[in-house]
């Protein structure tokens, strides 16, 4: 068996990794989202990352995509762009063996579900998921697989732009981790309350649903602006930036024992 690319789609960026089939991550690349419904543009994209590959051809592609939009113009690209592969796009019905306790199972994110098959497939569950992302989202997912629901909040970078947009007068940020909680600039502050508030929700945020469960769980990491803290940071939480991509390699492994 071959190479799995997995292609982790969101509303800022296109994460891509190669994994070797025995699940060692070989090669992985962050690029600008494409948000227009363009056909030329994807394709362009995807031939691109193609390119990069090269010499490496896989044999599988796992797309999952929160970009609703785009997700059939990322599809027909990649059946262009690699035509030899297997392709595969993530949604709830690719786990029927797993338990969506939401009022509507079929709305469960594409992204929620990979990081769910990694819980379950590395033994990690019960676990609570904090994903740094364009929306900050914090979801549970118990033994032996089980969604059991999730919160969610604006991302830290849609946070700083909606302020900077409500308040003009108010500067646009760069997103970074202030020093200390007590901002002494205008600038300063913005960064505290986005970047140490959002740590801090996460923190009482996953205790409580710890609380609420009644049960220990693990704390995971992940998303793009996961980078922004360091270990010291994190409390019980740990670190994790492939976990999405690992359950979209778990979920092209599974494709394939079917």
């Amino acid at each position: 068996m071959g190479s799995i690319l997995t292609l982790d789609l969101g509303n800022s960026n296109l994460f891509s990794v190669l994994f070797h089939e025995d699940g060692t991550p070989l090669w992985q690349n962050r690029c600008i989202s494409i948000k227009k419904p363009d056909a030329t543009l994807w394709r362009e994209q995807l031939q691109c990352l193609r390119d990069l590959l090269a010499p490496h051809s896989p044999e599988t592609i796992v797309l999952s995509s929160v970009v609703p939009p785009v997700t059939t113009f990322a599809q027909a690209a990649i059946h262009a762009v690699f035509p030899e592969a297997q392709a595969i796009t993530v949604h709830p019905g690719l786990v029927p063996d797993m338990q969506i306790h939401l009022a509507v199972p079929k709305e469960l994110g594409a992204d929620l579900v990979a990081t769910s098959v990694a819980v379950y497939e590395e033994g990690l569950a019960p676990a609570i998921i904090a994903d740094l992302g364009s929306a900050t989202k914090i979801t549970c997912v118990d033994a032996p697989f089980v969604f059991l629901g999730g919160a969610l909040l604006p991302g830290m970078a849609f946070q700083a732009q909606s302020l900077h947009a409500m308040i003009p007068h108010l500067p646009a940020i760069d997103l970074k981790k202030p020093s200390k909680l007590l901002g002494l600039t205008t600038e300063g502050a913005i960064q505290s309350g986005i970047v140490n508030g959002t740590l801090c929700a996460l923190l009482e945020m996953a205790r409580r649903i710890e609380m609420e469960r009644g049960v220990p769980c693990r704390y995971l990491l992940t998303g793009g602006l996961a980078h922004l803290f360091q270990p010291d940071d994190l409390g019980p939480f740990t670190h994790d930036p492939l976990l999405l991509s690992r359950g979209l390699y778990h979920l092209a492994r599974r494709s394939r024992k079917a």
